[in-house]
């Protein structure tokens, strides 16, 4: 008998075991508990609509639950920039919420142009709705110099880095930011964009200060609009100078009061060439000239083309011929007469302006350029090395100077970044050749002359200053040299304009 309730009292035990074992506890099966919600992703870029990322749901096991049947999934928040949530609630046998968590970061965004300034550089780019700023990151390749500049407002297109290493290459790249809830949320950076920091020179640099622009007269700049033809005059430059709008959608040039200067160079000048004889000049009339050589994109307005080798539409434009410039019919009889083609560059600029605008003469080109100057350069100063000439490269881009990282480029540059002259003239010495009027002839007679208009027929048309593939020699002030008139393929032939007060 005692064995039989022995036995029972064991098998007893043993289903109770069995029961107790099949039977889960209900907290196994709690979401809120045990679960976890696993994202595809974790960070989405805002789209101005809800978002909804794919997600896993888990209980305590290494299975997924089965959507709908075990769990139904909601989102929080989802359609702004900031942090979403994803609500796993529990279906069947399961029970309570599991959450997982997304950010919603703001669109990238692209930088559109990197340009030079002085010791620096400077980055614009297209806003981006919805943000509350932008972070700009720049760094060296070997890390020796690095930063990154916070842009504040939704609105904002460019910033500004200075103080920066010349001729060192930077990796620059962009990204928006918006604050929500205390907490900055960013976009992914841009693709990086390599930038060379130029050897930029203001025409106060190196200890030399900008020449006095002449005394103060009433209109002594002449500012074209080259969409309209509009003109309009100042009394004086603007107090920041000349933007890049007067490079490119308008044309600035300079009053210059007529006078008398003697024309070539002295016997002594360093690499003065027979055909720079001196005599005296007078020049009876004052005119207008280019403070800068024509560029690119102005050149381009008024013609609808560009066919300058090197471009860039702050660069001067080049590879043009005179014919080009005032046409093969009419315009090639000057000195006969002043007309030009109309199908010509200065046809349909004269056109445009209802204005006589020409190349200068040789003799007005000179006298513009010396500003009152005897010596071989436009600064008072003369050169000495035929190669590596000091005095010349604070003026002009020479051969010897072309990769200096002025402006940005090598070969031709951006105009304007050299010292002018005492009449506020840039680039009259390098960069690129400027036709003139006149025929070339290697007989300069010694005596005086009044107006002179050149000879009256030759075979090549007169250029001066000089070019970026020229020598320190041949960028002087009297140095001469010539073309052909039909000549279309020199990539240093380049213009700048004139307009005679009668």
């Amino acid at each position: 008998m005692k064995k039989l309730i022995a036995a029972l009292l064991l098998a007893s035990l043993a289903i109770s075991s069995v029961i107790f074992a099949d039977v889960k506890d209900s907290s196994d099966n709690d979401l809120s508990a045990n679960g976890s919600v696993v994202l595809k992703k974790d960070v989405l870029v805002f789209k101005g609509k809800a978002l909804k990322p794919a997600a896993k749901v888990y209980c305590g096991g290494a299975k997924p639950l089965k959507q709908k049947k075990e769990y139904t999934l909601s989102y929080e928040n989802n359609d702004q920039i900031g942090t979403a949530r994803v609500v796993a609630t529990g279906a069947g046998k399961y029970t309570g919420k599991a959450v997982g968590e997304f950010a919603i970061v703001p669109q990238p965004v692209k930088i559109k142009k990197i340009k030079s300034i002085e010791s620096g550089f400077e980055a614009t780019w297209k806003p981006s709705s919805g943000v509350d700023g932008y972070e700009l990151l720049y760094t060296a390749p070997d890390e020796s110099q690095s930063g990154n500049i916070l842009v504040t407002g939704e609105q904002s297109s460019s910033c500004q880095v200075t103080g920066l290493q010349p001729n060192t290459t930077y990796q620059v790249c962009l990204r928006a930011f918006k604050k929500v809830n205390g907490k900055d949320y960013y976009s992914t950076w841009s693709k990086a964009k390599k930038f060379t920091v130029a050897n930029y020179q203001k025409p106060d640099d190196g200890g030399d200060e900008e020449p006095d622009d002449g005394p103060a007269f009433a209109e002594k700049y002449m500012v074209v609009d080259l969409a309209s033809g509009g003109i309009s005059y100042l009394d004086d430059k603007p107090k920041k100078g000349w933007s890049d709008v007067y490079k490119t959608t308008k044309m600035v040039l300079r009053k210059v009061p007529a006078g008398k200067f003697v024309m070539g160079s002295p016997t002594n000048e360093f690499g003065r060439e027979e055909a720079e004889v001196q005599h005296e000049v007078t020049l009876t009339k004052d005119f207008y000239i280019g403070v800068f050589e024509m560029t690119q994109k102005q050149y381009a307005i008024v013609t609808g083309d560009d066919p300058s080798y090197y471009k860039g539409d702050l660069r001067p434009v080049e590879q043009l011929s005179y014919d080009a410039i005032r046409g093969r019919n009419k315009g090639a009889t000057w000195p006969a007469s002043s007309e030009v083609d109309d199908d010509s560059f200065f046809g349909k600029f004269r056109a445009k302006t209802g204005k006589a605008f020409d190349l200068p003469t040789e003799a007005q080109w000179e006298y513009a350029c010396r500003a009152g100057t005897t010596t071989a350069l436009n600064n008072g100063t003369n050169i000495t090395n035929e190669f590596d000439d000091g005095n010349m490269f604070k003026l002009g881009r020479v051969y010897h100077n072309m990769k200096d990282g002025k402006g940005g480029y090598e070969y031709t540059t951006v105009v304007g970044c050299y010292l002018p002259n005492a009449w506020g003239l840039y680039d009259m010495h390098g960069n690129a050749l400027e036709y003139c009027l006149d025929w070339y002839s290697e007989n300069m007679a010694a005596d005086p002359v009044t107006d002179p208009k050149g000879p009256e027929k030759g075979f090549y048309r007169v250029l001066r200053g000089g070019s970026y593939y020229f020598y320190p020699k041949e960028s002087r002030s009297a140095y001469r040299s010539r073309y052909s008139r039909t000549d279309n393929y020199n990539n240093d032939s380049g213009i700048r304009v004139v307009l005679v007060l009668e």
